[in-house]
């Protein structure tokens, strides 16, 4: 989540979901302008091996349907209890929903559902990880509401904003399901009209979790909390309405911790609306025995508290994912969870761990069979709870998907069938000979191999990072885990071992530290933290291409080498600290192996992501970038000398991967935030390409599948797909009318300019846009309607220009048209 956060924001610091919104209704609008084509994606799985999942919720009526929330992978329904190969299915939105942090049913009519978005977890500068960030989560874009069962959703509580921000829980009135409560990075919303209109009441940041009394409308409980490892009172709290939600006091009682490192979740005694509990738990680094962690009770609606039991269920993760529950009918019977499950049978004096996430499974896992023994539960549990209408049985939201218990929580099953949740990040690998393997490494999953059918094989452990496949021995498998951990296998994937260089000492390294194999000799590899280290014996011997780090302080992320030429290679650096002064981000190159390097001009300071070599000419290349308000496809033709913007008809997205057909140049491929885009012209262009995939989202990585002639891409939360690779070019509907193109006049121009444009068909949402003469976007000089025939639109901001050549571009329902634009003093 650090490099997450980072690689999006840098360097300004924020990541705009205004910006993210925006895009995502430029990719549908040119999704429909598209004609369709031959193919589509298709999935790969895994089936069985479930994503980070955030929290879940049971219908109030119906036992069999379960709902839950993905951290990247959006809502899912199950309407068999989870059980079965097939039993989960994804509930599409129509917006650009990948976290589902929390989930609300109006329990009179159960059609009426919320769901809060974004996953957040403090705010302000924190650590640990590779860089330090502004805020910890991903896209959220508020809350969204259905009242037919989720075939629709509306947006009821909108974040359009230039900032990350969370809805951690959304909570109905039981007496009057009109009163809707909403735990948000800014503080607590109420609705008082189901969602129509919303009040901020408790304007205090980061707020987590919601307890509304079950009898008295006039009570609610709010906790707040932060990654606050200095300990600061004002940055975590519990609070307390008596009237409603109008208002809060923070309860204050000296039996409560003044002040904890984590967040804090609440809980309501079923048979005791009095009895409140506290589940307080330290953050990252507080884990001495001076910090207040443990369970609160108070049995007097908050007045006085006492700590019952001081077990760091949690143990690093109190910032993260902990919870607990009280049996329906029996308060003395709890769960209690955070790396594993506990469970009480005498109301939190003990607890008793039922759970062993060591227990987890290697090699194949059988789609068919649940998978690990009768202990085993995935760690890191965000969230638990007893079934409201199976008292006995106890359902558990994990980094690895979703467990459940039929005996109240003393033994469990895995219930992840189809929920193809899996975060897998870059780099993945595929045979060069047998379409049925690949290997791709996967958030807090390990590394997974696919063997040709729908049961994967899991390997190496970890947190899975890069992997590749050697192209000319597919026996021949590399993975690895974070911090740059490279292992090898030499029978296909049954065994690996250690393979990676020694790094030096105090070496910085990224999380997910890049290595590559040279396409033209598998027996060389690179590898990158400060230094770059080259072996030339498939893993075996490592040494340092240079005596000097590649960038200083900073770090490689990314290495890509060309494909004729194990000498020339480009490399993508990161500052580790975004306070570093000039040490920005960069892209260099070198033609000697590594040995030397030169800084290539002309590229924005962002985040380089990904970097790729045209198959039969070296000096074209092209590179990718993350966040906002710049280009996201920089191209060079003449060996790195210069480099101009390639992205026309790609939305403002970070983007994050790109690959280049090797038999035919001119046909590339990225993937960004949101969907897939296709150039047949080497990258002058680009077309949505994305019919199969899911609405939203993240494309961590694209392969090309040599064997079987298809492009792969692993997704950051809906597992992996492959689909044929385009053939010819791909058509949207024509921009304008045959009669006329774009006139602008006057031009030249010296202040004020205009663009008369007849157009076929409408659009509320077209842009125009000035560009300058690399291409690089200068400003938007019109965001709004076009409509069908003439239209005469006045071009904001050209005042204030410099004189020279510029472009205007019209993006008009997907299609885009460009004329030149000439500027005088």
């Amino acid at each position: 989540m650090d490099a997450w956060v980072f690689e999006r924001a840098y360097p300004h610091g924020n990541i705009p979901s205004s910006a993210y919104l925006k895009a995502f209704d430029e990719v549908a609008e040119k999704r429909s302008a598209q004609r369709s084509v031959d193919g589509e994606w298709e999935s790969m799985g895994p089936e069985n091996v479930g994503g980070r999942t955030l929290c879940l919720a049971f219908h109030p009526t119906d036992t069999n349907t379960i709902y839950a929330g993905s951290a990247s992978g959006g809502l899912w329904k199950s309407t068999t209890r989870g059980i079965g190969r097939f039993a989960w299915i994804p509930v599409p939105t129509g917006h650009p929903v990948s976290a589902v942090a929390s989930i609300a049913i109006d329990p009179e009519d159960p059609d009426v559902m919320y769901i809060g978005t974004g996953e957040t977890y403090g705010g302000g500068v924190s650590q640990p990880g590779i860089v330090n960030r502004y805020t910890r989560g991903t896209y959220g874009i508020g809350i969204l509401k259905t009242t037919d069962g989720g075939l629709s959703w509306s947006q009821s509580l909108a974040f359009e904003v230039d900032e990350i921000k969370g809805v951690q829980d959304v909570v109905l009135s039981p007496i009057d399901s009109d009163i809707v409560f909403a735990a948000t990075s800014d503080g607590v919303y109420r609705s008082t009209d189901a969602g129509v209109s919303w009040t901020l009441v408790l304007d205090v940041p980061d707020c987590f979790d919601i307890e509304a009394h079950p009898t008295d409308i006039d009570i609610v409980y709010v906790s707040q909390g932060n990654l606050n490892n200095d300990l600061i009172p004002s940055q975590c709290g519990i609070y307390k309405s008596t009237d409603g939600g109008a208002s809060f006091e923070e309860l204050m009682d000296t039996g409560l911790a003044s002040a904890w490192s984590g967040n804090a979740k609440l809980t309501l005694d079923p048979q005791d609306p009095e009895t409140i509990y506290a589940d307080i738990q330290v953050g990252w680094f507080n884990t001495d025995n001076t910090t207040p962690v443990g369970l609160y009770r108070s049995t007097d609606a908050g007045e006085n508290w006492q700590n019952i039991n001081n077990q760091n269920i949690a143990q690093w993760q109190g910032w993260y994912s902990h919870d607990m529950a009280i049996h329906p009918t029996n308060s003395d019977e709890m769960m209690y969870v955070g790396i594993d499950a506990w469970r009480s049978v005498d109301g939190g004096t003990s607890f008793l761990k039922e759970s062993q996430w060591t227990q987890w499974e290697f090699g194949v896992l059988d789609v068919e069979v649940p998978e690990g023994g009768p202990n085993y539960v995935h760690a890191d549990i965000h969230a638990v709870y007893y079934h409201p209408l199976a008292p006995d049985e106890v359902y558990l939201a994990t980094d690895g998907g979703v467990f459940g218990s039929y005996n109240g929580g003393i033994s469990y099953t895995t219930l992840n069938g189809g929920l193809q949740t899996t975060q897998f990040y870059a780099d993945m690998g595929s045979s060069a000979t047998d379409p049925g393997k690949a290997i791709c490494g996967a958030q807090d999953n390990a590394t997974y191999i696919y063997e040709g059918t729908p049961s994967w094989r899991r390997v190496i452990g970890g947190d899975g990072m890069c992997a590749a496949i050697d192209q000319s021995d597919d026996q021949v498998i590399f993975g690895s885990y974070q911090n740059l951990n490279i292992l090898r296998s030499t029978n296909g994937g049954l065994n690996f071992y250690s393979a990676g260089p020694t790094l030096l000492a105090g070496e910085a390294v990224a999380f997910n530290g890049p290595f590559v194999m040279a396409p033209s000799d598998s027996d060389v590899l690179y590898a990158g933290a400060q230094y770059l280290y080259r072996s030339e014996s498939s893993g075996d011997f490592w040494e340092e291409t240079a005596s000097e780090p590649v960038d200083g302080d900073n770090v490689i992320i990314a290495i890509e080498v060309s494909a004729s030429d194990p000498e020339v290679l480009l490399v993508a650096t990161s500052p580790v600290n975004p306070f570093n002064g000039d040490a920005g981000a960069k892209v260099l190159l070198s033609t000697d192996g590594g040995e030397s390097f030169d800084q290539m001009q002309g590229l924005p300071d962002r985040i380089c992501k990904d970097m790729a070599f045209d198959p039969e000419d070296s000096d074209i290349a092209y590179a990718v970038f993350s966040g906002f308000g710049t280009g996201h496809v920089y191209k060079t033709t003449d060996g790195g000398d210069t480099w101009f913007m390639s992205d026309l008809g790609l939305p403002d997205l970070p983007t994050n991967t790109i690959v280049v057909d090797p038999n035919m140049p001119d046909h590339v491929y990225v993937g960004n935030d949101l969907s897939v885009y296709f150039s047949s012209d080497a990258g002058g262009t680009w077309d949505i390409w994305d019919a199969g995939l899911p609405e939203a989202t993240i494309m961590m990585h694209l392969d090309i599948s040599p064997s079987n002639n298809r492009i792969r891409i692993a997704t950051h939360g809906r597992g992996l797909y492959e689909r044929d690779l385009q053939e010819s070019a791909i058509g949207v509907d024509e921009l304008v009318s045959e009669g006329k193109h774009l006139v602008l006049y006057p031009n030249p121009v010296q202040d004020r300019a205009w663009l008369e444009i007849d157009c076929i068909q409408s659009s509320d949402n077209s842009s125009i846009l000035l560009l300058d003469d690399k291409g690089a976007r200068v400003m938007e000089c019109y965001t709004g309607p076009l409509q069908v025939g003439h239209n005469q639109i006045e071009l904001q901001g050209i005042e204030g220009v410099s004189a020279g050549t510029y472009y205007i571009q019209v993006i008009h329902r997907g299609a885009i048209a460009t004329s030149t634009l000439i500027k005088m003093d």
